[in-house]
């Protein structure tokens, strides 16, 4: 196995389409928040302001992560990583917007443990897609 360094274009272009990946997420969840706001569900006591600077935050934080790991996508278990890595953060914010940053129980460990497993499945998931449209592409034919 050949390794080759990335310029720092090639860098650049890998977390701007992580980021671009990350955003239809971000814009989904902020919808659901606003939506949740007209109908007065708060989340962990936060206000509309806060609980969508938290989704933008931590959905461009997972965006560049995806992207500074684009290069190892297309293994198996790379892909796994980066659902782990995409997992943490995720399943933190959720955890936080769903009852603050107090006490944990184990309850709440668990709970975070299976979201971030459901993110490593995902990924796996994706990564099968991604590889179906990337071997479409290359005959020829539309993805």
């Amino acid at each position: 196995m050949t390794h080759t360094r990335r310029s720092v274009v090639q860098i650049g272009q890998d977390i701007r389409w992580g980021i671009i990946r990350a955003t239809p997420f971000v814009v989904f969840f902020g919808g659901i928040a606003l939506v949740a706001e007209l109908f007065g569900v708060k989340f962990a006591g936060l206000n509309i302001e806060r609980t969508i600077f938290v989704y933008v935050t931590f959905g461009l934080l997972i965006g560049v992560l995806v992207g500074l790991f684009r290069p190892i996508i297309l293994t198996f278990w790379g892909t796994g990583i980066i659902g782990a890595i995409i997992g943490v953060p995720l399943a933190l914010y959720i955890r936080i917007l769903a009852v603050g940053a107090g006490d944990w129980t184990l309850a709440d460990i668990v709970i975070v443990l299976i979201l971030i497993g459901a993110c490593v499945v995902c990924a796996l998931a994706f990564r099968r897609g991604y590889i179906r449209a990337e071997e479409r592409s290359r005959m020829g034919r539309p993805s």
